[in-house]
C-alpha cells in the first residue's frame, strides 16, 4: 500500500495486543506452576525441579511474544540479515559459551541457565525493537 507511517505503527499495535494477552496467560503460569507442570510431568523432583524456569518463563513471555512480533516485522519487510546476526550472535556468541562456562565451570543449576536464557530472549526482543525503531527498512526495496 505504501503506507510507511502505517507500517512503522503497525507492528507495535500487535506488540501490545500481543503482550497483553502473553501476560494474562504468564502471569497464570507464574502463579500456579505446578497444575500447569502435572499436565506434563508425574515425577514430583521433576515438577520442583521445573517451577522456578516456568515461573521465569511465564513472567517474561509477554517481553517474547514483542521479541517475536517484531522480528517478524523485519524479516516481512526484507531485513533478514540483520535479524539472523542478532538471532545468531545472541545465541551462538553469547548465549551457549556462557551457559557452558556457567555449567562446566561455575556449577550452574537450571535456574540458572534458564534464567540466562530468559535474559537473552528479553535482550533480543530489545534489539529487534531498536532495529524497528531505527528505521532503516524502509530503505529495503523487495524484488
Amino acid at each position: 500500500r505504501g503506507d510507511v507511517e502505517d507500517a512503522t505503527q503497525w507492528p507495535w499495535d500487535v506488540a501490545k495486543l500481543t503482550a497483553a494477552l502473553m501476560s494474562g496467560i504468564g502471569l497464570m503460569v507464574a502463579v500456579f506452576p505446578e497444575p500447569v507442570l502435572r499436565c506434563f510431568l508425574t515425577n514430583p523432583e521433576a515438577i520442583a525441579t521445573a517451577i522456578l524456569p516456568l515461573r521465569f518463563t511465564g513472567l517474561t513471555v509477554a517481553g517474547d511474544a514483542v521479541s517475536l512480533t517484531m522480528q517478524n516485522a523485519l524479516l516481512g519487510v526484507g531485513d533478514a540479515r540483520r535479524v539472523a546476526a542478532i538471532s545468531i550472535g545472541t545465541q551462538w556468541v553469547l548465549f551457549l559459551p556462557l551457559a557452558y562456562v556457567g555449567v562446566t565451570q561455575l556449577g550452574w543449576n537450571l535456574n540458572w541457565l534458564w534464567g540466562l536464557y530468559v535474559a537473552q530472549r528479553m535482550l533480543q526482543a530489545v534489539m529487534f525493537a531498536r532495529l524497528w525503531d531505527q528505521g532503516k527498512w524502509k530503505g529495503i526495496k523487495l524484488a
